[in-house]
């Protein structure tokens, strides 16, 4: 990209649920928010605490449909402690017209559907909610973020190296 203009603006998204395309239907997408799980730490001869990582908090993801969707219904009755793949595409532009897609890759198990109010005349959404067991986003087809249980990297970098090795998880 050229000088100093926006990027990667999202200007359109969409979500496949379980392998189902719900283009047309997906109002609103929240990705997983990665946190770092940290906690207070004062040994001896510290004059102060001080936080100490201690990996990540767990990932949820949620979005809503612009209807009642029975399929998603369907897919609760069957999916509860159970893995779901949900994907979501994004298509990005740089200021300059520079298009670029995004794709969060997920591994969930449905946690919540909320029908919310109804009102003659007016939408009525429903909101669905999943935890997140794994999770990865790809721009351009880089991966930025992978997270699952056992390991975390950033930018293909991993954030413990060796704890899978002292671990013995392969």
């Amino acid at each position: 990209m050229a000088g100093n203009l926006p990027a990667y603006i999202l200007k359109n998204c969409t979500l496949f649920v379980d392998k189902e395309s719900k283009i047309g239907q997906t109002e609103e997408i929240t990705l997983p928010s990665v946190e770092v799980k940290t906690e207070e730490m004062q040994n001896g001869g510290m004059i102060k605490p001080r936080e100490v990582a201690f990996g990540f908090n767990t990932l949820s993801t949620s979005f809503s449909l612009s209807g009642v969707d029975p399929a998603m219904f369907d897919l609760f009755g069957i999916a509860v402690g159970k893995s779901v793949p949900i994907i979501a595409y994004g298509y990005l532009q740089d200021e300059d017209g520079q298009n670029h897609s995004a794709r969060a890759e997920m591994t969930c198990m449905p946690k919540k559907l909320d029908l919310g109010g109804w009102k003659s005349g007016e939408k009525a959404p429903l909101g669905c909610e999943f935890a997140v067991h794994a999770f990865r986003l790809f721009v351009d087809d880089r991966e930025i973020v992978a997270i699952n249980d056992f390991e975390a990297a950033f930018g293909g970098v991993n954030v413990a190296p060796g704890a899978n090795e002292a671990l013995r998880l392969g």
